[in-house]
Parts: structure tokens; sequence; C-alpha cells
């Protein structure tokens, strides 16, 4: 397979509303000071809840950055093929961060107002006040201080070719690394799946039809970016397939579904958690294949044990054929 690999890379940054006031700023020692309001010298400047905006757009950029790329030495790498939704993606998040910069720099004098309105209210009688309000208003983030350290920009840069005979020896170096990269990050989300499928509410409850999306999504990152190295073709074929033959039917059906109807699913994560025995599996070119049966069990939480029945006589006892039911799960070791 060939694809161009295109490297994202951003800077996203935000400003602090709290500052520490200096006693010397005041003209009193700290000790002049009460023990009760010495918390006063570490002052929000502005309300905080304007700056959740920020950080909520960078969350929602690092978030699709997490479900499209690979990252590595030399950023999100990803394939150009896939590149351009990414990219429009991170201009709307830079222009919706410019825009509530824009609305913080706008609402500025009033803020500084409000918050010398309620210093006044609160501490108008002491000596220190009007020293204590002169530090604050120093304090404040300027204009020109937002401007500089409130953005959002990225860049995107481009390497060619593929791991194959003739590459340079750096080119295939920098793809093996990102190829390691995103195998360490499917064996710690296939451990946190793990986790979760097997805990005492999921045995109880059955697996939530969103934890089986966030699997798809792991395994659609993994088809997006098999190009870059050979070993991530067979971790791409076996995860396609646990995704056609379990995961799709089960995330189809828009509730909960019983562990025991989940097999391959549990024994594929056991796989994809042990990162040595993968790496065997990966560097010898293989499809990766599990199923349900094998020689290791997974063992479900047990159920507390219930009182004896009291002894019912046999001759009250209705005969009925009975009827044996359940199995156990196996893993391959």
């Amino acid at each position: 397979m060939s694809d161009e690999l295109v490297f994202v890379n951003y800077e996203i940054r935000s400003i602090s509303p709290t500052r520490l006031i200096p006693t010397k700023d005041l003209g009193i020692d700290a000790a002049d000071l009460p023990e009760e309001l010495q918390q006063l010298l570490r002052q929000d400047c502005f309300d905080r809840r304007r700056l959740r905006p920020f950080e909520k757009i960078r969350k929602r950029f690092e978030s699709r950055l997490m479900h499209d790329a690979a990252r590595g030495r030399l950023g999100w790498g990803i394939p150009k093929s896939s590149a351009q939704p990414v990219v429009d993606y991170a201009r709307t998040c830079q222009e919706e961060y410019q825009a509530e910069r824009e609305q913080l720099l706008h609402d500025l004098p009033g803020i500084r107002g409000s918050v010398i309105d309620n210093l006044e209210a609160s501490y108008s009688g002491y000596s220190w006040c009007e020293s204590l309000k002169q530090a604050i208003l120093h304090h404040i983030p300027t204009a020109d201080y937002i401007q500089r350290n409130i953005l959002f920009r990225y860049a995107l840069t481009r390497v060619e070719g593929v791991v194959e005979d003739g590459i340079s020896d750096d080119l295939a170096a920098m793809k093996r690394g990102y190829a390691d990269d995103l195998i360490d990050e499917i064996v710690k989300s296939s451990k946190e799946f793990l986790d979760v499928v097997t805990d005492g509410e999921t045995a109880k409850r059955g697996v939530h039809p969103q934890t089986l999306k966030r699997i798809q999504r792991m395994a659609g990152k993994v088809k997006r970016l098999s190009f870059i190295d050979t070993r991530l073709k067979g971790l791409h074929e076996g995860l396609e397939r646990l995704d056609r033959n379990v995961v799709r039917p089960a995330a189809a059906k828009e509730k909960r579904v019983p562990l025991n109807e989940l097999g391959e699913l549990t024994a594929a994560l056991h796989m994809l958690s042990d990162r040595k025995h993968l790496n065997e599996r990966l560097d010898k070119g293989e499809t990766l294949m599990w199923a349900s049966s094998g020689s290791r069990q997974v063992h479900l939480p047990q159920v507390p044990s219930q009182p004896a029945p009291t002894p019912v006589p046999s001759a009250a006892i209705r005969q009925r054929p009975v009827k044996k039911s359940g199995r156990s799960l196996r893993l391959p070791v």
C-alpha cells in the first residue's frame, strides 16, 4: 500500500485567571494581613468560567486527532487521503477560538469593573483594600497580553514514501517509530476496554453500545494508518474481521449486549493487550486470529452464595426434563 503521510502539529494556548499578588504591592508585610485573608494574595482577576470555551475547543480538537492520527516524533501522522477533513476541522476550531478571544477582549472592561466592584463590596472597610484593588488592576491581563497568549495555530508537513526496499533509512525508521507508537496506543486502549467489558457491572448488565463504538473507532484508525508499516497489515485485517463479525452487529443493536455473546471480542482484547505476544505475531507478518474457545478462561465476578433452600418433599416435586445451558469462554494463550 502506498500513501503520503501528513503531519499535523499545533499550539493551543490560554491563560490563567489567577494571579499571585506580592505583599509588596500592597505596601504591607504578609504578617500584617489577617491569617484568614491570606488567600486574598491569590486572586482570580476575572471569572475563570470565561475561559471554559477555550478548553472545550482544545479538547474537541485533540479528541479528533486521537481518532484519526497517530502521535509520533514529527507530530500527528495521518494519511494524506484522509487529511482534508482534519484540516477543515482544525480551521473551524481555530476560527471558534479566535471568535471567543475577540469576545473576551470586548468584555474586558466590564470584567475589570466587576472584579473591583466585588472586592469593594466585600472589603471596603479594611485599610489595605485600596492597595489590593490597585494591585489587582495592575495584574488583570491586558488586551495585548490576551492577544499574544490566547492562540490556536497549526501546521502541516509531508513525508512521501512507504516502508519497502530502497527507501531511505531515516524515513523507514521514522515510519517504524510511528507504527510502534500506534501499537502502544492499541495495547493501552485494549487493556482499558478489557477492564470495562469484564468488570462486575458489565457482567451483570452487558457491554454498553458506546464501548463497542469506541472499539470500532480504534479499528478504523488502524485501517487508515496501516500503510505506515507492513506489521500493521495483520493488525488491521484482524481488527477488520472482529469489527465485521462481532462488534458492528452488536453495536447496531443500540442496547447493552450480554458478555457471553462477545467471547471473540474478549479473546481479541486479551491478545491485543499483551504487547510482547502481539509484537511476535506482527513481526512474523501474521494476520491476527482469535476465537472464543481455547486454553484460557475469562473469569467473571462470582455471585455471592445464597442460603441453602428449605428441603421440599420429593413427592411434591413435579418431574420435568432438565435443560443444561451455559458455556465457558476460553481464550488462546
